[in-house]
């Protein structure tokens, strides 16, 4: 159970120290350049797997914690990475929309976390 918990724990933090390493990155100009068609392919597959950590967190991996935490904080990861891929792109939506879909399902899946 301690596990379980101190992953719990962890592993939002490890997304949020990303996204301060993204943020000082950013403006440094790390992400100029970059092909529009990866960009689209990194959107698609953001949204994507989003959704399926989301529809499996709570169908496949009911109470398998540890996949409950891996997928969602992969998800959480992307969708920071994908802000700031197109964070100097003029027209271009973000996805942070999804992070606090994201979020709510990890706390409403607290105990099987910390169980499993």
């Amino acid at each position: 159970m301690k596990r379980g918990l101190l992953l719990y724990i962890a592993s939002p933090l490890v997304v949020a120290l990303c996204a301060l390493l993204f943020e000082v990155g950013a403006d440094d100009g790390w992400c100029d350049g970059a092909n529009a068609s990866m960009l689209y392919l990194l959107r698609v597959l953001t949204v994507l797997v989003s959704l399926a950590a989301i529809v499996s967190s709570f169908t496949i991996w009911k109470e398998k914690g540890q996949l409950i935490i891996v997928s969602l904080n992969s998800a959480a990861l992307m969708l920071v990475l994908d802000y700031y891929q197109n964070l100097g792109n003029e027209g271009s939506d973000n996805l942070l929309w999804l992070l606090p879909m994201v979020g709510l399902v990890y706390l409403i899946k607290y105990r099987a976390a910390v169980k499993g």
